[in-house]
């Protein structure tokens, strides 16, 4: 019988787990000595901490204390923000040819 004498090929052994710091030291080392990966986390990160402070923080407090406006005037603020956002993607969306 030709499948009684084939030979056994013994199993891959699993890898050794590192552990999850060497892990994560491994995957900051991977993201710090590539540009391509470290210099877009740098511009956002600094872009969310800059804008992302300014609208969440500080414009409900402008629109209170200087303006004297209520809470829909700041949803009216907020709307207007979306709505730029959504011209600005139409208008790549449509230089691109979509």
């Amino acid at each position: 019988m030709p499948l009684a004498r084939r030979r056994r090929i013994p199993a891959p052994e699993a890898p050794q787990s590192e552990g999850v710091l060497a892990s994560l030291r491994a995957g900051f080392d991977t993201v710090r000595i590539t540009p391509w990966l470290w210099r877009p986390i740098l511009v956002f990160g600094v872009s969310n901490i800059t804008l992302g402070c300014s609208y969440g923080v500080a414009l409900p407090l402008v629109t209170r204390n200087y303006h004297q406006e209520e809470a829909a005037d700041l949803g009216l603020l907020y709307s207007c923000f979306v709505a730029g956002y959504l011209g600005a993607a139409y208008g790549r969306r449509a230089r691109a040819g979509f």
